[in-house]
């Protein structure tokens, strides 16, 4: 960085003599400008870039202790050198008081190393003061950075009630003073995680929003808080339009800029002042939960007129005693039944989420109290013990999926239980020969299984194992011989030979048979004809 000099002084042989005597280069400085007068030194500086002034103190119109005052005072960050005479101490001594950063006297000025003293003083404060601007712009830099983490901080702690007054007294410093106005919250729950999801949320809210007053909070893979301002001075129905209004708009930003996410869902409530947002984060949270555990995602859902079931008792919708002895006697087909007619009460009455799960984990232990009477089966999808099983139901968020997970447990107990009686590779050859005798048509897994008597998921896995295939490969591998067959006896085109051999799409056909045997069905009919 070169500094800028204004040379000012009453005397033409002066400012000459400084602008061509001095190598200034040499101490990084260049003398751009010089004035005969502090007025005109001013009109300079509103005109160009300064970095230091030279100044004589006495000069006609406005001196130089004036010139130094009013720079000070209107450009802080230029610092004065004051050229002056013996008689002038006073002088120098309030200049200096007011900031200016030294002096110098005239007559010295022609001896041997002062003025190139005074010279590299203030080149090293330059210095210092442009390493000083850098340490300030990096903390502000590294302060920017963490000023998000600091507000997210600062709600996570006020948001579960503790240390209020302290929190509120501390919003005006992180910019969140606006929480203490009524505020609309949404809670976005995704089916699945997304990626960049912060990043596809701020821009929604950029989108939605513009320039209002809004931050959001990430709870978990899948969802998120977002808090908004509301719009102020305005009636009960122009709010009601406005928060409506502003629902729609971030929804409909939400499933645009993530199409790919799957179904996005939003609930929504409001809060009129900073001590109400806990409590009202805790009502949208729980009325969030019971909604989306029964209910598929994909909807806008205002929490205000929801309301929270009762808890219930279990036994009024199952008996422990009952599913443990259908246990005990291994009658799946019956315990199956039983526990479809419960669920389909439970999703008709939608009881409390921790009810149900609750309720659940009461079944799965009623279930391998019977087992363990006789047997020490256990299911690894639920897991080895009480611990096991309340860490799972925990997190699974939908009666849905807890249903599908309490009814494949059951499924594994029954695929347990067939393959320590028959052994595992009976079980397999029995679904091979059903494949051998079917493959023509549509044999999908969900019917193997049933065949051979497996939970789906447990018949995947053993079927992998035994025969080092996977069902679908096992299935392309099977009907590509028997098409091979068919062009070595017959004389069957290819999309009958296609059709023959289980596949609706020719190209499908061709595809998969190249795949598995390098050459497509032309080339492979062409060498058994040659």
């Amino acid at each position: 960085m070169t500094i800028q000099i204004l040379v000012v002084d009453d005397e033409m042989i002066v400012r000459r003599g400084l602008k061509a005597l001095v190598p200034w280069g040499e101490f990084g400085m260049e003398v751009v400008s010089e004035a005969a007068n502090g007025e005109k030194a001013l009109n300079i500086l509103k005109q160009q870039p300064i970095d230091l002034v030279i100044t004589d103190i006495r000069m006609p119109i406005i001196d130089g202790l004036e010139l130094t005052r009013i720079i000070k005072r209107d450009y802080p960050h230029i610092k004065v050198l004051l050229l002056t005479c013996y008689n002038d101490f006073e002088y120098v001594k309030e200049a200096l008081e007011i900031g200016a950063s030294g002096y110098l006297l005239k007559t010295e000025m022609e001896e041997d190393g002062h003025l190139e003293n005074a010279l590299s003083r203030i080149r090293s404060e330059f210095e210092q003061m442009k390493t000083n601007q850098e340490m300030v712009r990096e903390l502000q830099r590294q302060a920017s950075q963490s000023l998000p983490l600091l507000r997210e901080k600062w709600l996570r702690s006020l948001l579960t009630g503790d240390h209020y007054t302290e929190l509120k007294q501390q919003s005006d410093k992180l910019a969140l003073r606006w929480l203490d106005k009524p505020c609309l919250l949404l809670l976005i729950m995704y089916k699945e995680n997304v990626n960049a999801a912060e990043e596809t949320v701020s821009k929604a809210l950029q989108d939605g929003l513009g320039e209002a007053n809004a931050m959001a909070v990430r709870l978990s893979d899948r969802s998120y808080l977002v808090l908004i301002e509301k719009a102020a001075n305005i009636s009960k129905q122009k709010g009601m339009e406005w928060e409506n209004h502003t629902v729609l708009t971030v929804y409909a930003a939400l499933k645009s800029l993530a199409p790919a996410s799957g179904q996005v869902q939003l609930y929504y409530r409001s809060s009129r002042s900073m001590d109400q947002l806990p409590a009202e984060y805790s009502n949208l949270l729980q009325f969030a939960e019971q909604h989306a555990f029964y209910h598929e995602l994909g909807t806008v859902e205002d929490t205000h007129g929801m309301e929270l079931p009762e808890a219930f008792e279990a036994q009024a919708y199952v008996n422990g005693q009952d599913v443990k002895r259908l246990a005990m006697i291994r009658n799946w087909s019956r315990l199956k039944e039983m526990l479809a007619e419960v669920t389909a009460l439970i999703q008709d009455r939608k009881p409390s989420v921790e009810s149900v799960k609750m309720m659940v984990i009461d079944i799965v232990l009623a279930i391998m109290e019977g087992l363990q009477s006789n047997s020490h089966i256990i299911s690894s999808l639920w897991g080895s013990n009480k611990f096991d099983y309340m860490e799972r139901v925990k997190k699974i968020p939908t009666f849905k999926e807890l249903t599908e997970w309490l009814m494949d447990g059951i499924g594994h107990l029954e695929a347990e239980r067939s393959v320590l009686i028959g052994g595992v590779n009976k079980v397999i050859a029995k679904a091979a020969a059903y494949i051998e005798t079917h493959f023509h048509e549509e044999v999908t897994l969900e019917q193997l299984a049933e065949h051979v008597g497996l939970s789906k998921s447990y018949l995947s896995s053993y079927f992998k194992k035994v025969t080092g295939e996977s069902f679908i490969d096992y299935m392309l591998q099977l009907r590509v011989e028997k098409a091979k067959e068919l062009f070595r006896q017959t004389n069957l085109k290819i999309y009958e030979v296609a059709e023959a051999v289980g596949f609706q799409d020719p190209k499908y056909f061709t595809k998969s048979f190249k795949r598995i045997t390098g050459v497509s069905p032309n080339q492979y009919k062409e060498a058994i004809e040659k």
